[in-house]
């Protein structure tokens, strides 16, 4: 599937580089979720990438609506921006 674009103000995307700056892009693959619900199909898979200019950054799988603590308020604010609740 792939992934939907949302435009956003520029007002909106400054707040978003003060969200990253504490997330650890080269262990994002680490982390562990929180819940196992999509083990048995009552949740659907997801994870967050990060592109940089030289890298992609792909974080563990986790329940959708459920991600790592440390995801938690960027994953939050993108579904907020993307009007996604």
């Amino acid at each position: 599937q792939k992934p939907t674009r949302t435009a956003i103000t520029t007002t909106q995307g400054e707040s978003l580089p003060t969200l990253f700056k504490d997330i650890p892009l080269e262990g994002l693959k680490d982390l562990e979720a929180p819940s196992q619900e999509r083990f048995r199909d009552a949740a659907l898979t997801a994870e967050l990438k990060i592109r940089t200019p030289h890298t992609t950054y792909t974080s563990s799988q986790f329940d959708h609506g459920n991600p790592p603590k440390e995801l938690a308020k960027i994953i939050e604010r993108i579904f907020s921006l993307a009007g996604i609740e």
